[in-house]
């Protein structure tokens, strides 16, 4: 190998690799910094939707608890109270779907009169829920508060012959003297909680949406598209949700949503108002950030970088290149080509440059010398006899 190609090699890998290794160190700090802030910031949204979203659930609550109260301290309230007390209560907390209210003890106004008051169109719209048509207290969320003599939030379902949407009650009893004399229940309508899940945009481009222990995905911006793919509790792409679920308290991993199947932070973060110490069903809020809007920027950067570094390295590098070339290697070239002249017995002088680097001037001078002193004892030799 050429001496020249020997330098350049030494200049790549000298001005090369020290700048790409900081130029590699400088997009790996920049990404993880950026990583830790996208984290904290899914973190932080994670922790204020789920405020929102329990406010959602504890208004109902606490309202149906209050309403079983009223009606567990006073059996003598008319059937008009009750209906008026109902439409009140539900023009005052817009969030709920329904209310309605079953008084079973005999004791109570209108043993068959159960009034249900909703939301339909914007507007309140009176029901009565007769057992017999209605089948009342067969309801899943009509048995077990009477059976567990507490307040509990039902499963979702769709409420054919009542609010005629896709919801979730809670169930609370009204206990007189610790007898169970009658039930209130306060619905919240999951459509209306996929349209507001639907509106938030974590990132840009995420999604925040509800979650069952199991895993199974209760509310999503497309969650018809999901089941439509098939996308139960039981798919094995939901593995990544519930590994979090199976820790207490909130967590947090990067790693591919399994509904989007972009790299993102997910954050679950449990609702309290649906724990099961509050009679729920454990669901829980998961807020995906996708990294890919934050990242881009910064791979868009490093991709200029580099190809600024490879310009100006390469113009370096070039420029390293000619002056060597000129320092060292030409004036090596001319030596070489000086010593095949010697031996050739040409002892002329080829000049050496003046700017030339002294050490090389000195050699060309000992060269010169040398040639000098060859041609002289070649004159003063004498000539050969002939034979």
């Amino acid at each position: 190998m050429s001496l020249n190609k020997r330098i350049q090699i030494l200049l790549a890998f000298l001005v090369g690799v020290p700048f790409l290794l900081l130029l590699f160190e400088s997009y790996r700090n920049g990404r993880t910094s950026l990583l830790q802030q996208m984290r904290s910031d899914a973190v932080h949204t994670a922790q204020f939707q789920s405020a929102l979203v329990n406010d959602l659930f504890s208004l109902p609550r606490q309202t149906a608890k209050d309403l079983a109260r009223i009606l567990a301290v006073d059996d003598k309230l008319s059937q008009e109270t009750v209906k008026v007390l109902l439409q009140r209560t539900l023009k005052e907390t817009k969030e709920t779907a329904g209310f309605s209210v079953a008084l079973f003890d005999g004791r109570g106004p209108g043993r068959p009169f159960i009034p249900y008051v909703c939301w339909k169109n914007g507007k309140v719209e009176e029901l009565y829920l007769e057992e017999e048509a209605y089948g009342y207290l067969k309801q899943p969320w009509a048995t077990r508060p009477v059976a567990e003599k507490r307040g509990i939030w039902s499963d979702p379902y769709f409420d054919q012959g009542g609010g005629e949407t896709l919801m979730i009650t809670y169930s609370t009893p009204i206990l007189r003297e610790g007898r169970i004399v009658g039930l209130v229940t306060a619905d919240v309508a999951l459509d209306q909680m996929v349209a507001r899940l639907a509106g938030l945009k974590p990132g840009g481009s995420g999604h925040v949406y509800m979650v069952s222990p199991e895993g199974a995905v209760l509310a999503h911006p497309t969650l018809g598209k999901l089941l439509d793919t098939g996308m139960g509790k039981d798919s094995p792409d939901l593995g990544v949700l519930k590994a979090m679920l199976a820790h207490e308290g909130e967590d947090t991993t990067s790693a591919k949503d399994p509904l989007t199947k972009q790299q993102a932070w997910l954050v679950e973060v449990p609702l309290a108002n649906l724990a099961s110490q509050m009679g729920g069903p454990g669901w829980s809020l998961i807020v995906s950030w996708p990294e890919e809007m934050r990242t881009k920027p910064l791979s868009d950067m490093g991709k200029r970088f580099l190809v600024l570094y490879l310009a100006l390295g390469g113009a370096a590098l070039i420029f390293l290149n000619r002056s060597l070339n000129d320092m060292i290697s030409q004036p090596i070239a001319r030596l070489v080509k000086q010593a095949q002249h010697f031996a050739h017995g040409d002892f002329g002088d080829l000049g050496h440059p003046p700017e030339e680097a002294p050490e090389l001037r000195d050699l060309g001078l000992a060269v010169q010398q040398l040639g000098a002193t060859l041609k002289e004892g070649q004159a003063a030799k004498p000539p050969k006899a002939d034979a």
